[in-house]
């Protein structure tokens, strides 16, 4: 597992180059490599487009992305971290036993202490965190954020936590509220190694919910132009599922 997520995020690129801007990478915190797009002017004014919960943000921005620098802008995409093309670059908690594709990381008994995996945890304030990051290092400055479902929900928290470095918010149909449903009731909000008593219950939904036939039903609903789902689509937003972390990831999400 350890050179799986490095090749496939090089294909995945290959496919993707042009779609949303150049095809980048930045190196945050623990090593964690971070996948982000850039297009447009260097001098135009800044929109970060952030995507829904699972998705990788440039899969659903590539006609935005267009309409944008054709205005003037200088815009970019970015995957949290735990999705998309984001991850870890080494196993949180190795030793686990599975080498099925998307469970082989994660799921041993104790946290990697070299990349403090104890303190991974997949939630609105990383990913917060990580945006206000990704301002200040790649964009360099305050930027207007666009956010669907989730990433409206991420907007309009770094908005309200540091309103110096947002120029002004285009929120899609956003999130009013996260972790506060029946994730509160887990004795466990952490990170790595995730909890036993969650495995079973989260490795079952999480192969049905990363089904390409759920994920185009799931599609059919949302989009307004069923045209635009199409195997290119699901095929997208399927292969983040298979990066060695993805299962494990989606365990510490569904306890955020």
């Amino acid at each position: 597992g350890g050179v799986a997520a490095p090749g496939l995020m090089e294909r995945q690129d290959e496919e993707q180059e042009g779609a949303a801007g150049e095809s980048r990478y930045w190196t945050w915190r623990e090593g964690w490599r971070i996948h982000y797009t850039e297009a447009g002017p260097k001098d135009g004014a800044p929109v970060v487009l952030l995507s829904g919960f699972g998705i990788g943000a440039s899969t659903h921005y590539d006609r935005n992305v267009e309409a944008l620098v054709e205005a003037g802008h200088r815009v970019f995409t970015m995957d949290y971290m735990g999705q998309g093309k984001s991850w870890p670059t080494a196993d949180p908690a190795p030793g686990g036993s599975s080498d099925q594709e998307g469970f082989e990381w994660g799921f041993g008994a104790e946290a990697n202490t070299d990349i403090d995996g104890a303190s991974l945890t997949y939630s609105c304030t990383l990913w917060t965190e990580q945006v206000k990051a990704f301002l200040e290092t790649i964009v360099e400055g305050p930027a207007f954020l666009a956010g669907n479902s989730l990433g409206g929900y991420v907007s309009v928290m770094l908005a309200s936590q540091h309103p110096e470095m947002v120029r002004g918010l285009f929120l899609i149909n956003p999130t009013p509220v996260w972790g506060v449903g029946a994730q509160r009731l887990f004795p466990y909000s952490g990170g790595y190694p995730v909890p036993s008593w969650i495995r079973g219950y989260a490795s079952q939904y999480w192969d049905t919910i990363r089904n390409p036939k759920t994920i185009r039903s799931m599609l059919d609903m949302v989009y307004a132009d069923a045209g635009r789902v199409g195997e290119d689509l699901v095929s997208a937003i399927e292969a983040p599922t298979r990066f060695p972390a993805a299962a494990s990831a989606f365990a510490l999400i569904l306890c955020s």
